[in-house]
């Protein structure tokens, strides 16, 4: 069913996206910017054909009704093709660029995909770094199911153009195909950023969040797509709004003149959301002072919105060691914290923020946020309307949020002048009174909330219908919040009702629900995995089949997956960086001796357990290397930062570990990622030693990376345990104590 849903929601998406040179811009104007760029080519007969098909393709349109040209044109491309497709060796070679160029844009344009691909194909024959040629083949492969070749293509422009806000779009939705919706998100994000009114990235986006966690009751029956671009705008405009009542307060401590003019600078390329200016302008003032709150707070912001949430908490906490009673960096670090799905942290930070400033709205806003996450609706109304009534600019928000969940929105009671006559309290007598207040309005809020509590507790006693006694997966378990995904299911808190433990149940996602076949896989993979018992790989207790669907259950874990850790600290000593792998190591070659690959080993499939330990997590997409003999599969899985070449060709090897080990073990010691995902490179070899990244790694272990990330798997390292036969063998510098675990404790 993936396979027939995917590029129909990337169709839909794609009709509203920017201009030329995308596919989804309108055919009209493709083909007036394709005259446009032949008559400033040299006459000739390749020009002439060109223009003579062209000639015939507006007339036909012009003769239709207005409301029919597009699909007039769409229908009728085939003499325009013919006379790019037969374009003479002895054309000039710019000319074939641009007109193929084009072509792949109008059959994208006109769902005619294996023409765009054979025509982007074409242009990048000639130039093949050619951008536009680079995005309509991405786009055309993600309508023909092809996603990794489709997301090698956007990763290739994304990488060489960060400003290219359609590279990230392309991106995006080749992710959304092979499943990996958090990397969707975050790339629909920095589109976004780019291109605020880039609607293909806003529905890959909502498309993406849909399905990373459950939909409340009240929400079923709604377009979550609109919601949740619902929220994500009110978000942005609320960051930005901040960021321009901060601009215009004047500063107690003035920075040095150098620093200010660059704060200043940065705080408006925010206004005008060059989110990269502002981080470039921030950077530059931070070399200069680099404990400079301004600075630090509008780095963070700009971080926020282009999605780099690790990075904005980082910027936001060093921004409070520097003026601890700043409440908008809390309120940065709790939007931060909010999009990580830190939710405790975020409410800790909004509770900050309110003491030191009652009268934040911003943070009873982000506060807002984190209990309509955690399913608090009523709590989120109230602080919704809290911050309405501080401000006008949250009335959308508090309407929305109360649509959004079936609650009927109170009008709202705004005092007039109140600012202003708080704005006349001397500073010391205001801050005696914020005090007093929080107090006061602290044991307000305690005494409201056990009385709503009571209240509560006594309706659902009155209104109590019979109970209705639990069948299938709920007679034996408790199902809490959903608290992750995986690559068919989303993952649940619960509560084995028997033995009374705490167990996490992962349900196959609705869209596989009446697809047999991925029943098949679903519990096929489950039993795979069942047979494995390995402290360092995740335990699954059952299987359950009942009129929910297919549903595992496994061991609920309590910790922090490496790709968290990494996001705050970005480096590991390799000390710690060998506590880790080595039951990583351990518990891949167990599942090898038991001919298991997992394949998409990565940092979030990593996690540090609270009480110490690792485990492995998502054997969702392993596969018994013996069944499949090494032999290319029918499907592309992983995730292409961590996968090993010869995975996007279906082939299932234990090298595919490997490759993925040495990939995450030069993350942890140099914080960036080897590849970006792009096959051609790995196939090259085309990354930067570890050693260039961070000095501090040594030769040995240059050259033990060097042998895991080689692209001929016959010639890789040939086991996990072999991996780490040779890392263990790697000497460490001499490090200061530390304690096992310091990540989780942090």
């Amino acid at each position: 069913m993936r396979s027939a849903l995917h590029p129909l929601l990337c169709v839909l998406a794609l009709w509203a996206a920017p201009a030329p040179p995308l596919s989804s811009a309108p055919s009209e104007r493709l083909i007036t910017s394709l005259r446009a760029q032949l008559l400033e080519e040299p006459d000739g007969k390749a020009r002439q054909d060109l223009l003579s098909a062209l000639d015939s393709l507006e007339a036909g349109a012009t003769s239709a009704q207005p409301q029919q040209r597009q699909a007039w044109i769409d229908s009728h491309l085939g003499e325009l093709n013919a006379a790019v497709r037969t374009l003479g060796a002895d054309a000039p070679a710019r000319t074939a660029r641009k007109a193929a160029r084009q072509a792949a844009a109008l059959n994208n344009r006109a769902e005619r995909w294996e023409e765009a691909r054979a025509f982007a194909e074409q242009a990048l024959s000639f130039d093949p770094e050619d951008h536009d040629a680079l995005i309509s083949r991405s786009q055309a492969n993600s309508r023909l199911g092809e996603y990794a070749r489709a997301f090698a293509d956007a990763d290739r422009v994304a990488r060489v153009a960060p400003d290219a806000a359609a590279a990230y779009t392309a991106r995006a939705c080749a992710s959304y195909g092979l499943g990996n919706y958090l990397q969707a998100i975050e790339d629909a994000r920095k589109a976004l950023a780019l291109d605020p009114e880039d609607k293909t990235a806003f529905s890959i986006m909502k498309l993406s969040e849909g399905r990373t966690r459950a939909v409340p009751p009240s929400e079923q029956g709604r377009t979550r797509l609109a919601d949740s671009v619902e929220r994500e705008y009110h978000g942005m405009i609320q960051q930005l709004n901040e960021v321009e009542e901060r601009r215009l307060t004047p500063v107690e401590s003035p920075s040095a003149r150098g620093v200010q003019r660059l704060t200043s600078s940065a705080s408006s390329k925010l206004s005008v959301k060059d989110y990269g200016g502002a981080i470039e302008e921030a950077d530059k003032a931070l070399a200069l002072d680099p404990a400079d709150p301004q600075a630090l707070y509008y780095r963070a912001v700009a971080h926020n919105l282009i999605g780099e949430y690790g990075s904005a908490a980082r910027d936001a906490t060093r921004g409070l060691i520097a003026a601890p009673s700043d409440w908008a960096m809390r309120d940065a670090r709790a939007w931060a914290y909010n999009h990580m799905g830190r939710i405790r942290e975020a409410i800790a930070d909004s509770q900050h923020a309110l003491e030191l400033n009652p009268r934040d709205a911003y943070a009873f806003a982000n506060r807002a946020f984190a209990n309509e996450q955690r399913g608090d609706f009523t709590a989120m109304a109230e602080d919704y309307k809290a911050a309405a009534e501080l401000s006008p600019q949250f009335e959308p928000a508090y309407r929305d949020s109360a649509r959004r969940h079936g609650l009927d929105p109170k009008p709202i009671a705004r005092e007039r002048g109140a600012a202003r006559f708080v704005d006349l309290i001397p500073a010391r007598v205001r801050s005696f009174m914020v005090v007093l207040f929080a107090s006061l309005l602290g044991g307000l809020l305690i005494a409201l909330g056990v009385l709503h509590v009571v209240t509560g507790i006594k309706e659902r006693e009155a209104n109590a219908a019979p109970p209705v006694p639990a069948t299938g997966l709920e007679a034996g378990y408790e199902i809490g919040k959903a608290i992750g995904q995986g690559g068919m299911g989303v993952v649940y808190e619960a509560v084995d009702r028997k033995l009374r433990r705490p167990v996490a149940v992962k349900m196959l996602r609705g869209e596989f629900q009446l697809d047999e076949t991925a029943k098949v896989r679903f519990i096929e993979e489950a039993r795979t995995v069942a047979e494995l018992r390995h402290p360092a790989i995740v335990d699954i207790h059952a299987i359950i089949e009942d009129e929910r669907g297919v549903s595992l259950v496994f061991e609920r874990l309590e910790g922090r997956t490496l790709d968290e850790i990494l996001a705050e600290r970005r480096r590991l000593p390799l000390s710690e960086v060998k506590d880790i792998l080595e039951p990583v190591c351990s518990g891949l070659s167990y599942a090898h001796a038991h001919d298991v690959v997992h394949r998409d080993l990565k940092p979030s499939n990593i996690m540090i357990l609270k009480g110490g330990g690792v485990k492995l997590l998502d054997f969702g997409i392993s596969r018994h290397a013996a069944r499949a003999g090494g032999a290319a599969t029918q499907t592309v899985t992983g995730t292409p930062h961590y996968m090993a070449p010869e995975q996007e060709y279906g082939s299932v090897r234990k090298e595919n570990d490997v490759f993925s080990l040495g990939a995450v073990l030069y993350e942890m010691v140099t914080g960036a990622r080897p590849y970006e995902g792009s096959c051609q490179t790995k196939l090259a070899k085309a990354y930067t030693l570890a050693s260039h990244r961070a000095p501090d790694v040594s030769l040995a272990l240059d050259a033990l990376i060097d042998r895991a990330l080689e692209p001929d798997a016959d010639k890789r390292i040939p086991s996990p345990a072999e991996f780490w036969k040779q890392l263990n063998a790697v000497p460490e510098a001499p490090e200061p104590a530390r304690a096992v675990y310091p990540a989780y404790a942090r």
